[in-house]
C-alpha cells in the first residue's frame, strides 16, 4: 500500500509539472514530425450545388422540408411527419390519401360487439385532428374532398361530439359517388360514421335503450365506417340507383335512405321499414 501511494504522488506531481509548463495536446508545427491535424470532412454535408433542406425550419411548402418532414402551414415550419405505426394509408376517389393511426381507446369500444366474421375489431382509425397525407406531405382540413361531391366532414360530422377517431371506407365513398351519379341529383348525408358510443346514443333517442328491435342495431355498419344515411324520403327509384352502385344493403327507413356494405349480403338486398 505504501509503494502504491508513492507512485500516485509521483504521477500527480508529474501532471502538475506538465500543466505548469503549459502542456498542450495541440501539435507544434515547429517540432519535426509534428503536423497539425486536418479537420475531418462532414460526411453528412450535401454535394456542392445541392439545395439545403431545412429541418424543423421555416417553409412555404413541404418541398422546403427534409423528406421525413412536412410543412405545417399553420406554423410555416417544417415538422416531423406523424408515424402511422404500421397502420394503412386510406386512398380515396378524389386522389387524397390519409394516414390511419392506432387508437387503443377507440378499439376498446368494440370489445362487446366485434367478432371474427363480418364485424372484426378495428385497430386503426382516422385521427380527425391529424389528417396527414403522406403522398402530398400535407395536413388536410376536415373539409377535404374524398370524392368530387363528398367531403370528409359530411361523413364524420355527427361523430365529433363523441370522438375524434373515425372509420371511413374508401369503397363506401366510391360507391356513394356512383349512387349520386345514378340518381342524377345532389345527395344530402344525415349520418356516416358512428362510434359504438354514438350508436347507443342514437338508439336511446329512438327507444330509450341501447338497441331497438328492427330500427336501431347495437352492432351497426355505421360503426365500421361503411354505412351512410341519406336525407330523403326513399323510393324504389332510390333503391335501384343504390343497387346499381353496388351497395350490399339498402334500407328504406321512413324519412331517410340507409346504404351500407354489409359483407353478409352478397347481392344488393332491399329492405323496407
Amino acid at each position: 500500500m505504501r509503494s502504491l501511494r508513492k507512485t500516485l504522488v509521483l504521477f500527480n506531481a508529474g501532471c502538475a509539472a506538465i500543466i505548469l509548463a503549459g502542456c498542450s495536446s495541440e501539435a507544434d508545427p515547429s517540432r519535426p514530425g509534428d503536423t497539425p491535424p486536418t479537420p475531418a470532412a462532414d460526411a453528412a454535408a450535401p454535394p456542392e450545388g445541392a439545395p439545403s433542406l431545412p429541418t424543423k425550419g421555416p417553409c412555404t411548402t413541404s418541398n422546403d422540408c427534409a423528406s421525413e418532414d412536412y410543412c405545417d402551414l399553420t406554423k410555416d415550419r417544417c415538422v416531423a411527419a406523424p408515424n402511422g405505426a404500421g397502420c394503412p394509408v386510406n386512398s380515396y376517389p378524389s386522389g387524397v390519401s390519409i394516414q390511419t393511426f392506432p387508437d387503443a381507446t377507440a378499439t376498446a369500444e368494440y370489445d362487446a360487439i366485434s367478432d371474427i366474421g363480418s364485424y372484426p375489431k378495428p385497430m386503426c382509425f382516422l385521427n380527425l385532428d391529424r389528417l396527414y397525407d403522406p403522398s402530398a406531405r400535407i395536413m388536410h382540413p376536415l373539409s377535404v374532398k374524398l370524392a368530387p361531391h363528398f367531403a370528409l366532414d359530411e361523413l364524420v360530422g355527427t361523430e365529433l361530439p363523441y370522438s375524434h377517431a373515425a372509420l371511413v371506407s374508401p369503397t363506401l365513398v366510391s360507391k356513394l359517388e356512383a349512387f349520386r351519379t345514378n340518381w342524377g341529383k345532389a345527395v344530402s348525408l344525415t349520418s356516416g360514421y358512428r362510434s359504438p358510443t354514438h350508436q347507443r346514443a342514437v338508439c336511446r333517442d329512438i327507444c330509450g335503450q341501447d338497441s331497438c328491435p328492427q330500427t336501431c342495431a347495437a352492432r351497426s355498419r355505421h360503426s365500421w365506417g361503411d354505412a351512410v344515411d341519406v336525407g330523403v324520403y326513399p323510393t324504389q327509384a332510390h333503391a335501384d340507383a343504390a343497387c346499381k352502385a353496388l351497395f350490399n344493403f339498402v334500407y328504406l327507413e321512413g324519412n331517410h335512405l340507409h346504404l351500407d356494405l354489409n359483407p353478409e349480403h352478397t347481392i344488393c338486398t332491399v329492405n323496407i321499414l
